[in-house]
């Protein structure tokens, strides 16, 4: 911390004075670190933090939740940019930082961005430097359209079930956020999903607060990426209920939302805990009492880590560095055209199976080669598990607007000349423009400044572009942005435009439950 110039902030509603951290350009001012919510034990609901005291430091990143071990670098965008070593604590891993311009007067406030950061549910932080939004900040102030920007941590869980101020925050990830233990005597307990109500906490937060750093309460975006695309949905559906309070006016969904990692039944939740419960020896295995709840609460936060389900398919979740990796072996391996024949024969019918394999060039397999069948086979879970819902929200949403992006990895990595999960986060927050700058790589910076634009514009109240809730959809490139119905020539995977459109005909709801089936 010594290189850094600090700051400081008497907040009105905190109570509290809270030392910062300025930007190396002196145009952005970090509050890091700072607890919204605390947590009893494991498996409990989260309660808020009334208090910080009289002075807090908010300098340091907070610690994030216990998660396995991943890649803690930023390997797939080319340049590395290092990992803060923020530490590990399963009760203590829910806080936020917020990032404001310097020059906030308290007389306007700010529109405010809530970042959800990705990571499968299962790993991740707000910490983390691909999604730090200071750039974003200073950019856009520099820009004249000036945020307040806040990024959680929270617990990260394995499933999910039915039951510009930027700021980011951590919630609880993997087990300890979304494991639902059997306990028939608390309800809370048993409904799970303990880092969306971490979430949920995290907004309300906000609400409270905000103003005190300069952003708007009324004037929120939420935003996240993959998995933080996915929790974003979920808060949005939560905000519908009648009696739910009004967390954010607006929602960003990037490579993520609900129909891509789907809910799990009351069954299902309990099969994983029983699996867990007798992977650990426990009650042989049955799950049930306070006892077993009590003797898995015991279990060191490493230990429990290791339990299964490990595997992708055993939480429904996918590791984000690798969704073309997994359904390419996936597409790959022997038989898995007859399966994905069988299957849609009992879901969509003969027909259906028949219609499904014309559209993927698959009802003469005899024509082909191993590696064309794999190609093809392999289009078919890209285009149902991650395009067709999100071309379904933008159907039944009235006000919803739609965008590709067809960039291509510009550094040299294994990711090179792919347009890869995650690519988007590059041009977002704008942490490797420098690396762009000195090599010279204009056209990317370009799309950069396209993005920014018009997602500041979205946070602005404003139409992000001309007809975009009209279905004009845009197309986010290094040639620059087109608008309208999509051309292909771009880049864009060829003949998906019409595929997508035999899908939703086939009915996109039982085309997600096939792909999901063969491709879990």
């Amino acid at each position: 911390m010594a290189t850094q110039h600090s700051c400081q902030l008497l907040h009105p509603t905190l109570g509290t004075r809270l030392n910062g951290v300025l930007d190396p350009s002196g145009m952005v001012e970090g509050y890091r670190g700072i607890p919204f919510a605390s947590v009893e034990k494991r498996w409990t609901r989260s309660q808020p933090v009334v208090s910080l005291g009289a002075e807090f430091d908010a300098r340091d990143f907070g610690p994030k939740c216990p998660q396995p071990d991943a890649l803690n670098n930023t390997l797939d965008f080319g340049p590395i940019i290092p990992f803060p070593d923020c530490g590990e604590n399963e009760l203590n891993c829910l806080n936020l930082n917020v990032y404001r311009p310097t020059d906030v007067d308290g007389s306007v406030t700010l529109p405010v961005l809530v970042w959800i950061h990705g990571g499968s549910l299962s790993f991740g932080a707000n910490s983390d430097p691909i999604w730090d939004p200071a750039e974003l900040v200073r950019w856009a102030k520099q820009n004249g359209t000036p945020v307040v920007a806040v990024t959680i941590k929270w617990a990260l869980s394995l499933s999910m079930r039915t039951c510009l101020s930027a700021y980011d925050w951590s919630y609880r990830l993997g087990p300890f956020g979304f494991l639902s233990p059997i306990d028939p005597a608390d309800e809370s307990v048993q409904q799970g999903n303990f880092g969306l109500h971490d979430q949920a906490l995290a907004l309300e937060w906000v609400q409270r607060h905000i103003k005190g750093f300069g952003g708007d309460p009324g004037n929120v975006t939420l935003a996240g990426e993959s998995a933080g695309g996915c929790s974003a949905h979920a808060q949005t559906i939560a905000q519908g209920s009648e009696d739910a309070p009004r967390l954010f006016r607006r929602v960003i969904m990037q490579s993520g939302n609900l129909a891509v990692m789907g809910f799990w039944d009351r069954e299902r939740m309990d099969r994983i805990w029983r699996d867990a419960v007798r992977a650990a020896g426990l009650a042989n295995g049955d799950g049930n009492g306070v006892d077993c709840l009590e003797a898995m609460r015991g279990l060191p936060a490493d230990e429990l880590l290791r339990l299964p389900p490990l595997d992708i398919d055993g939480y429904g979740v996918y590791m984000d560095d690798h969704f073309g990796n997994i359904f390419r072996e996936a597409a790959s391996r022997p038989g898995a055209l007859d399966d994905l024949r069988t299957a849609a024969d009992s879901i969509l019918g003969k027909e259906g199976c028949k219609t499904l394999l014309q559209l993927y060039q698959l009802d003469r397999p005899e024509e082909l080669t191993q590696e064309e069948k794999a190609e093809r086979l392999y289009r078919f879970p890209e285009d149902a598990r991650f395009y067709l819902p999100s071309a379904e929200l933008q159907r039944v949403w009235p006000k919803s607007a739609f965008y590709h992006l067809t960039a291509k990895s510009p550094f040299a990595s294994r990711c090179e000349g792919d347009s890869f999960h995650t690519l988007d986060l590059l041009y977002l927050f704008g942490n490797f423009d420098k690396w762009l700058h000195a090599e010279g790589k204009h056209d990317h910076l370009r799309l950069g400044v396209d993005i920014r634009k018009t997602w500041l514009k979205f946070m602005y109240g404003q139409s992000p572009w001309e007809g975009a809730y009209e279905a004009r959809s845009a197309t986010f490139g290094v040639e620059g942005v087109g608008y309208g119905e999509y051309d292909e020539s771009r880049g864009w995977v060829e003949g998906r435009t019409e595929r997508i459109k035999g899908l939703q005909r086939l009915g996109a709801g039982r085309v997600v439950e096939l792909a999901t089936r063969v491709f879990p």
